[in-house]
């Protein structure tokens, strides 16, 4: 017969229940995910961009407007990610990392578009 070892009843036998953290933040990976999709969206741009000149001269229309219309989706998509990566970094007892990351892609991407357009602005109003 082996014997065992005594049991002290009064050691607790597991640690009390306190708040736990979800394995997951569903607000912060859809905020990556537009992170990402900005990111492409910018790179296929700038490839877009590069055929301004021919489609402008072609169509008769003028190049700022295409530009803009390139622009405007990547804008749309930034500032989604920006609000629901701001939702997925208040959300209690949930990892942030995820969020965080989508959160300053879409907010750099918004500052650069945004400061692009004002230099601009700008710029041709003292060329003028």
């Amino acid at each position: 017969m082996v014997a065992s070892a005594p049991m002290n009843p009064s050691a607790p036998s597991a640690p009390p229940a306190g708040p736990t953290r979800s394995a997951s933040n569903p607000a912060g990976i859809v905020s990556l995910i537009g992170g990402i999709l900005v990111v492409l969206l910018s790179i296929l741009s700038q490839g877009v961009n590069l055929l301004v000149p021919l489609v402008s001269y072609r169509y008769d229309m003028n190049p700022a407007h295409l530009v803009l219309l390139t622009a405007v989706p990547i804008v749309l998509v930034a500032l989604v990610t920006v609000v629901v990566g701001i939702i997925g970094i208040v959300q209690r007892d949930r990892p942030r990392g995820a969020a965080i990351a989508g959160t300053a892609i879409g907010a750099a991407h918004l500052a650069v578009i945004v400061g692009g357009w004002t230099l601009n602005l700008i710029l041709s109003a003292i060329l003028r």
